[in-house]
């Protein structure tokens, strides 16, 4: 659901109008927290799930029968008892469909604010409304103003991010008489040690002193219930006035820009940003993204008169370690690809991008300020999709050797103590490794991430209840499942039953099953990352993010516009070209198919994206280029919709194929087609553009086929037929995550464009008429239907199983026949010019535990400037039982090379690059012969090899026995 679906939505000014109970009636508004009518509010439970909501003593309420209408304001009634068994006894913590952190009458309604654009806009006066959610699931989530909080040591509803309240248009009725007002400090911008601050004089605001000892004196200051609340850290801490301690929350994603904000940068996805093979321009959009977060907290510190820093500092869903193990599975994008090597490189890249991390005065090596805390999900697997719809949750399997071969080395990467940017944070997963849950697992949380690692990251649940999850895993209460949570080394929760579960650990704290010390170490632990963020310290001169200084123009300006180009034409990667790329300026052109254009650019966004000023689809990208270059007709047709399915909907580990079969037979009708076919063979060129979307691949969305949906099937039969009969020339672009499985034949040119963002359209204009020449590379290995047929029905080779060895293999470590199973190879990709590989060394001491380093000659034998991505492979040769891939990635490069000019590149590779893994997941190198190749793909891809970067080099070394 977006917001264009309350666009109908008209602001009604509260009204004394009288109430359906008798007596006049009060309208409910925004107020300041200090304001008289902030106060003194009651949730009163009724059990089953329901709730009364008064205002000393009056009752929250609206006309009955209720009929959930769009312009329903509500009101507060006169003093008395609310009538029993009516609507007023109600009220629910969340709605029955979807939980979300609001307070709602049904499962069909939810309080939710005006303008009639519902952008999120909650300030002082603003009415309350009803407004009927059927059908809306998730909606509340992805507005603001579903956020209010009930405080209950405040006795107030609380917006985390504003810091403002729910009170009345006039004051409560006189009888009975109001509760007085508690005191409050007046509202203060300044910051918690800024001079003349309650804690400035302490311990707290010593900044030579290291972060774990400040914020361990100020949590001997707090109170267990305080501790608690910083546990609770979605939807908000609460602002601490004794203190001036600031109000904050976990809940954002930064993957490909900001999500839940509007007027904010969209880059490519993460999956795209891996098709770069590009750690430096990675990290550039990262650290795009958190200088935008930055904007937006200065603009919620400012408006809530410093008392807030808001939810955009936290991004706990992503960038993700998590690896496209399988193209089946629906969350692709939120990876960076197939290769644990290639996903740790980019990984780390894009921590330091976000976090930025800047040292203290301290002199404390792990004491950094941090531009935005980054948490890692999901250790260790994933949710969403491939598992039980209603319990969002999954079990995998995995042997020792599979996780130390293909899991362990990304989420090290971005984890351990030596990481060059540690997270702050690490989201434990919704699902069961080998038969014990993420959230609870002693190997995962323990053993991995304290004693290996080393990680001082803070474990938080995620947002959908990991913690219910657990419970539904080993069959026990959620308030057990909780207390297992904390002791188990939980440090935060975040997700929407924070309401519900509050009181279930005040209680384990007081029947002992949960230690005061424990949740004293939470609490201790959530402030250091305050202070890594700054809350405290901002007031300095040397603090590297202060709010003046902060540039407030980069927020969708030219500069993040240009980045977000220049990202779509690095990762938009050629995949064929017959000899029509660059186009020669043809007459006309036709942009055909479901993602030239689509409503709001939202099938060039894909999921968890924010909303940018504007997206340049391919039409207009193209209409524009065209005009540039001298075409003189850019004509447009849809063709078809994008899929036969309105979503998908799972049935267990997979979905169910008969999904792909049941087409509106509207979708694709002989109407829509024949328009798209008149088109075609008018114009010279068609660029036919396909692709799969979030109701094919998303969260909760796998895919039985590698195909393309069906009715995208017919209009590809059908323009490219009309093409042939009238002697035009078709270029396919296909938009999606993973790889789709079609004949490609019938085309000249095929581009792969994986969620580009804003500027898709501008970005692949670029690219086709040679303003920028391609360099990207495939991320995964794209499979054919036959290898989706073999891996069916055979748990062993299903989503949930992460052995890749089994069956016909999977990713280009076990792939074992990419002749019949690949339809293109990882690492694979075109450019409008040509490379020839001439020599590969190796230097360095050879031993287990040693670097080395590679060098690589290469010359541009072409006429166009472009980059090459210097891939490095290593295999060795072993007698070995345990399973070993047929090679690993051990280095790669992106080098620009001039026309006629050459290039010596060095690569390093770390020991632990060419390490296998053995039975029990300790890796090791192991002593032998390896080979090493280097060049423009994978050794032995015949399509790369035939490719513009020719054949790879090669040299062996060897490893002796220790």
């Amino acid at each position: 659901m977006t917001w264009r679906m309350v666009a109908v939505l008209v602001v009604f000014a509260a009204t004394a109008t009288d109430s359906v109970w008798g007596g006049p009636a009060i309208g409910v508004v925004v107020q300041e927290c200090n304001h008289p009518t902030a106060t003194g509010w009651t949730w009163k439970n009724s059990g089953a799930g329901s709730a009364t909501i008064l205002h000393n003593g009056g009752c929250l309420s609206v006309p009955s029968p209720f009929t959930a209408h769009p312009q329903l304001s509500l009101q507060m009634t006169c003093p008395g008892t609310c009538p029993a068994g009516s609507d007023d006894a109600g009220w629910c913590w969340h709605a029955v469909e979807s939980p979300v952190s609001t307070f709602s009458l049904s499962a069909d309604a939810s309080v939710v604010w005006g303008p009639a654009s519902l952008e999120g806009v909650v300030s002082v006066g603003r009415p309350l409304i009803l407004y009927s959610l059927t059908g809306s699931k998730g909606y509340c989530e992805a507005h603001k103003s579903c956020d209010f909080v009930f405080n209950q040591s405040m006795a107030a509803f609380v917006h985390p991010e504003t810091g403002l309240c729910l009170g009345l248009s006039s004051p409560s009725p006189p009888s009975p008489p109001p509760s007085p007002a508690p005191p409050t400090r007046p509202v203060t911008t300044a910051f918690t040690c800024e001079p003349g601050q309650p804690l400035a004089e302490t311990v707290v605001c010593n900044d030579t002193l290291p972060f774990a000892t400040r914020a361990a004196a100020l949590g001997d200051m707090l109170s267990i219930e305080q501790h608690v609340d910083l546990f609770f850290s979605y939807p908000g801490t609460p602002y601490i006035p004794e203190f001036n301690i600031k109000s904050w929350s976990l809940d954002h994603t930064c993957i490909h820009g900001l999500n839940k904000a509007r007027n904010v940068s969209l880059f490519p996805h993460e999956i795209a940003q891996g098709a770069s093979w590009d750690a430096g321009l990675v990290q550039r959009i990262l650290n795009a993204t958190a200088v935008e977060a930055r904007i937006l907290s200065s603009q919620t510190y400012v408006h809530t008169g410093g008392k807030s820093q808001g939810g955009v500092l936290s991004c706990d869903g992503g960038p993700s370690a998590a690896q496209a193990h399988d193209p089946r599975w629906g969350r692709t994008s939120w990876t960076w690809g197939e290769d644990p090597f290639h996903i740790a490189v980019l990984g780390r890249a894009a921590y330091v991008g976000l976090q930025d991390p800047r040292p203290t005065p301290s002199g404390v090596a792990r004491d950094v300020f941090l531009a935005v805390r980054a948490t890692v999900p999901y250790f260790l697997a994933y949710h969403g999709g491939s598992g039980d719809p209603v319990g969002f949750a999954s079990a995998f399997n995995a042997t020792p050797r599979s996780l130390g071969d293909s899991y362990w080395p990304a989420y090290r990467a971005l984890l351990a103590s030596d990481a060059p940017s540690p997270a702050d944070g690490v989201m434990c997963a919704m699902s069961s490794l080998n038969g014990v849950p993420s959230c609870v697992d002693p190997l995962l949380l323990n053993t991995a991430l304290r004693e290996a690692w080393q990680s001082d990251a803070i474990i938080q649940t995620d947002c959908c209840d990991s913690v219910g999850s657990v419970a539904s895993f080993l069959k026990i209460p959620k308030a057990e499942a909780l207390a297992m949570y904390v002791n188990a080394g939980g440090g935060a929760y975040y997700g929407f039953e924070s309401g519900n579960y509050r009181p279930d650990l005040l209680a384990a704290l007081a029947n002992g099953t949960v230690y005061n010390s424990t949740i004293r170490a939470v609490g201790n632990r959530v402030l250091e990352t305050e202070m890594r963020l700054g809350f405290f310290d901002a007031h300095r001169p040397e603090y590297p993010f202060r709010n003046e200084t902060l540039p407030w123009e980069l927020l969708d300006g030219p500069e993040h516009r240009a980045l977000a180009v220049e990202a779509v034409t690095k990762t938009t990667v050629l995949l064929k070209n017959n000899n029509l790329l660059p186009l020669k300026t043809p007459a006309s052109i036709a942009v055909v198919g479901p993602f030239a254009r689509c409503a709001d650019g939202l099938c060039y966004a894909h999921d968890y994206a924010g909303t940018p000023s504007f997206t340049t689809d391919f039409v207009d990208g193209l209409t524009i280029a065209g005009l540039a270059h001298g075409v003189k007709s850019v004509t447009y047709a849809q063709g078809s919709n994008d899929t036969c399915a309105t979503r998908c909907a799972s049935s267990g580990p997979l979905f169910n194929r008969s999904i792909w079969e049941q087409c509106d037979p509207t979708a694709a009708s002989e109407a829509a087609i024949a328009e798209a076919v008149e088109l075609v063979a008018a114009a010279e060129v068609t660029v036919l553009a396909l692709g799969l979307g979030e109701k094919v691949e998303g969260e909760g969305c796998d895919r039985p086929n590698v195909t393309l949906p069906m009715v995208q099937q017919r209009l590809y039969d059908a323009v490219t037929a009309a093409a042939a009969k009238a002697g035009r020339r078709v270029i396919l672009v296909l938009v999606s995550a993973a790889g789709v499985d079609v004949d490609e034949s019938p085309v000249d040119a095929v581009l792969w464009q994986p969620y580009g963002g804003q500027a898709s359209g501008t970005g692949l204009a670029q690219i086709l008429f040679g303003e920028s020449t391609p360099s990207a590379r495939l991320p995964a290995t794209w499979y054919t239907q036959a290898w989706a047929d073999d891996m069916a029905n055979d748990p062993s080779t299903s989503i949930l199983s992460f052995d890749l060895e089994v069956g016909a293999g999977r990713t280009h470590r076990y792939l074992k026949d990419p002749a019949l199973h690949a339809r293109h190879s990882f690492g694979f990709g075109l450019s409008y010019t040509t490379f020839s590989y001439t020599a590969v060394t190796v230097r360095g001491p050879v031993a287990p535990s040693t670097n080395l380093t590679v060098t690589v000659s290469l010359k541009n034998t072409g006429r166009v400037a472009a980059a090459e991505i210097v891939q490095v492979y290593a295999s060795v040769q072993s007698n070995s039982a345990t399973p070993m891939p047929r090679h690993n990635l051990v280095g790669f490069a992106r080098v620009a090379v001039d026309p006629q000019a050459s290039a010596t590149v060095q690569v390093a590779v770390e020991g632990d690059a060419i390490a296998v893994a053995d039975d029990s997941g300790s890796r090791k190198v192991v002593p032998g012969t390896y080979t090493l190749w280097a060049g423009g793909h994978q050794p032995n891809d015949t399509e790369g090899t035939a490719g513009t970067s020719g054949p790879c080099v090669s040299t062996t070394f060897v490893v002796p026995s220790a």
